[in-house]
């Protein structure tokens, strides 16, 4: 079982390298689910901080994690057209 399962992760690495529109589709999926998260954090401690509810002040930091990886999912996804032209050697003129 573990064999099969490593092997499956080396096949699906391999297609992503063999194929770079993987990657950007992962990235792209990982921001979708990330963002919703974002929402739902904001949501929540918009909801505690207007019912006026003492809570612990980690609770209010709570949607900087996901905040942080929209930040670098959304670099990523912004820079990658212009990574792709200048692999490929062309340029706009």
């Amino acid at each position: 079982m573990a064999g099969t399962l490593a092997s499956d992760a080396q096949a699906s690495i391999r297609r992503m390298q063999e194929d770079p529109m993987g990657w950007s589709k992962w990235v792209r999926q990982i921001h979708r689910w990330v963002s919703i998260a974002f929402t739902v954090a904001v949501i929540i401690v918009t909801i505690i901080v207007v019912g006026g509810v003492e809570s612990a002040e980690w609770v209010y930091l709570l949607p900087l994690l996901p905040l942080f990886i929209l930040l670098f999912t959304g670099l990523n996804l912004f820079v990658q057209p212009y990574s792709s032209k200048w692999r490929s050697g062309r340029s706009r003129e």
